[in-house]
């Protein structure tokens, strides 16, 4: 956690960099924050838990750090979207952070893509961006 600031922040530099690319590419670029699974209710779901390794094992994130941490990364990253007008959903906003949606607690099974998907393609159309797409 000591260095979650400094990660912070050169995650934010990357993401504004990315922007920038894609702009200068001639697109427009959409963020949207990673959703992950904040309660693991059995050991099977703690078992498939991948994320929490770092600097090649010699240190571990715990279970109840990762919902923390990604929060700080999705705040920075709709930071950067507000900084540099850059359309944003907040995924984890809009779909329940449900154990059956995941494969490790990060990673989405075949229903989490689908519901997913499904919240990403509303988002498109509500900001109008599916008509402007065609």
């Amino acid at each position: 956690m000591e260095t979650l600031s400094a990660a912070l922040d050169s995650y934010g530099e990357v993401l504004s960099r990315i922007a920038d690319e894609i702009r200068a590419n001639g697109s427009e670029p959409i963020f949207v924050t990673q959703v992950v699974q904040a309660v693991f209710q059995s050991d099977e779901e703690r078992e498939r838990l991948w994320m929490g390794e770092l600097h090649g094992g010699e240190a571990y994130v715990s279970e109840d750090q990762i919902p923390e941490i990604m929060s700080r990364f999705n705040a920075r990253m709709m930071q950067v979207a507000a900084q540099k007008n850059v359309v944003a959903l907040d995924l984890p906003q809009r779909m329940e952070p449900d154990g059956r949606l995941f494969y490790d607690g990060v990673h989405f099974t075949e229903k989490g893509a689908d519901a997913a998907a499904s919240e990403i393609a509303g988002f498109l159309g509500e900001q109008g961006l599916l008509e402007r797409a065609r």
